[in-house]
């Protein structure tokens, strides 16, 4: 409103329309194709999952701009081989660190607690996935040992099998 008020963009109204993608990227493909066909759309803030802006991307065909304040998986900014980087999408801007980023500072400051062994677990959806991985190169890159590492379905409850296997390699903590 304040900026509608002020004509912050000379000639645009700005308005703003919700669309909730259930944190499912099915249903946020869906709502991108929406917004990408409303020639009025000029940008998509959101949405708050990696995994659906990985989906939702193709959908608006590089002619909208998805800003996204939470997005992190790697790929999204650097493409699929991060050694190589090849920014995939033109049109997308995120806001925060991507998970390179945060799982190198997560891991150095694991190190700094003084932790030697850890343990990890991480859920199949891309952005806990690929968290967990790069925390976990990280963390033996800077002299750590990866005890074990599990991947469990999303949204679960029952960790005794990862436990299982993780107690009695004594880890020092549990990166999830």
């Amino acid at each position: 409103d304040q900026a509608n008020d002020d004509k912050a963009i000379p000639g645009w109204r700005i308005k703003v329309r919700s669309l909730d993608d259930s944190s499912d990227p099915l249903k946020g493909a869906a709502a991108a194709k929406l917004l990408a066909a409303n020639k009025a759309v000029a940008a998509v803030v959101g949405p708050y999952n990696s995994g659906v802006a990985e989906a939702a991307l193709p959908a608006l065909k590089g002619k909208v701009a998805l800003l996204s304040p939470s997005n992190t998986l790697t790929s999204l900014t650097l493409g699929p081989d991060a050694t190589k980087p090849d920014r995939p999408y033109k049109n997308y801007y995120r806001l925060v660190g991507p998970d390179s980023l945060q799982a190198q500072f997560l891991a150095q400051q694991a190190k700094k607690l003084g932790f030697t062994k850890v343990a990890v677990v991480n859920e199949t959806k891309a952005v806990s996935k690929g968290l967990a991985d790069q925390f976990a190169t990280a963390f033996k890159a800077g002299g750590g040992t990866v005890t074990v590492q599990t991947t469990v379905p999303d949204g679960a409850t029952d960790f005794s099998t990862f436990l299982t296997a993780a107690v009695p390699t004594a880890p020092q903590m549990i990166f999830f």
